[in-house]
């Protein structure tokens, strides 16, 4: 993202909340995403040039248009997952991600999943390789 371009946005204008310097010292796990992962976010949520220009400060656009199959806003490595759900119907739903151990070896990290309503759901879990 263009920085200089951006330089009179206030601290408030970016990000997707509140800082804390002791956890950013020692944040443990690290979803990796790059910036071409944001624009292929956006890019399946419909934006076009002109909104991916403002967002980006680039003609980051050829990431829309290079004939590569288009996925879904869900595709991007966040840990935040959600998936639209019809009552009564039986469904599956694939959320693959990939952090990085940035913390201690030894490391044991606990996984929490909410849910707003009971399900029978069945979680997996892998290691690469």
């Amino acid at each position: 993202m263009d920085t200089a371009a951006n330089s009179n946005a206030s601290a408030l204008k970016y990000g997707a909340g509140q800082l804390n310097p002791v956890s950013a010292h020692d944040p443990g796990l690290v979803y990796d995403a790059s910036e071409s992962d944001y624009v292929a976010m956006l890019c399946a949520q419909g934006y076009n040039a002109t909104q991916l220009a403002l967002v980006t400060g680039s003609n980051a656009t050829a990431a829309c248009s290079n004939g590569s199959t288009p996925g879904s806003p869900g595709d991007l490595n966040y840990p935040t997952m959600a998936v639209p759900v019809e009552p009564g119907k039986n469904f599956t739903a694939v959320f693959p991600r990939t952090v990085t151990n940035v913390g201690a070896a030894t490391a044991v990290y606990d996984v929490r999943v909410l849910l707003r309503r009971p399900v029978s759901s069945r979680f997996r879990f892998r290691r690469p390789g």
